[in-house]
């Protein structure tokens, strides 16, 4: 979990920037996944603060606040982030004046939560312990609570896979599904980055 500010922001500005320098050279039906997460969903009781998003130059300049609550926050501010800049970039594309962006697809993925991964490597010791031996038990029995195989396999197939012709959606649990109520104003989309083209 990102504890710092600038590790937050990689995840949104490392997806955005990465996204806008592969545009130019993204081939004619080409796909671009960002990856977000249920926590970007108030919703969701996730466990994590909620997301906390006016403008990006708000986010940007979310610095003070230290720990790892703020930090969890941020994370989760970070995955919203992604999904306002999947269907913000998607609709430009879709109205650009050259022809050769209109046909990108633009989606946001899900892979959702992977017990025994690194995400909690700076949580408490006995949180760190359930997260690494406790929960990948409970898979059977929790909701998009996956392998990190299986969250792979999906995201290849959204990603490379044939037959998803979609564009800006949300994919979660395998499936197109909606996002967050916070995640369709379009306003805050728009101001999420200065998505290309």
């Amino acid at each position: 979990m990102c504890d710092t500010p600038t590790a937050s922001a990689v995840n949104h500005l490392g997806h955005f920037l990465l996204a806008n320098l592969l545009l130019p050279d993204t081939v004619k039906h080409g796909r671009i996944t960002f990856v977000s997460s249920g926590v970007h969903d108030p919703a969701e009781k996730t466990g994590l603060r909620a997301p906390r998003f006016e403008t990006a130059r708000a986010v940007a300049d979310d610095v003070v606040e230290t720990g790892g609550k703020a930090g969890r926050r941020r994370y989760s501010t970070s995955k919203l982030c992604n999904v306002y800049c999947t269907y913000e970039l998607a609709r430009r594309l879709e109205a650009a004046d050259d022809p050769r962006f209109r046909p990108i697809r633009i989606n946001a993925f899900d892979p959702g939560l992977m017990p025994g991964t690194g995400l909690a490597r700076s949580y408490p010791a006995r949180l760190r312990f359930v997260w690494h031996h406790v929960m990948p038990l409970l898979r059977p029995f929790m909701r998009n609570v996956h392998t990190t195989a299986t969250s792979g396999r999906r995201l290849a197939a959204l990603s490379a896979g044939p037959g998803y012709e979609a564009t800006g959606t949300y994919v979660s649990n395998g499936r197109e599904t909606r996002s967050s109520t916070l995640s369709y104003d379009a306003g805050k989309a728009s101001n999420s980055g200065r998505p290309a083209p």
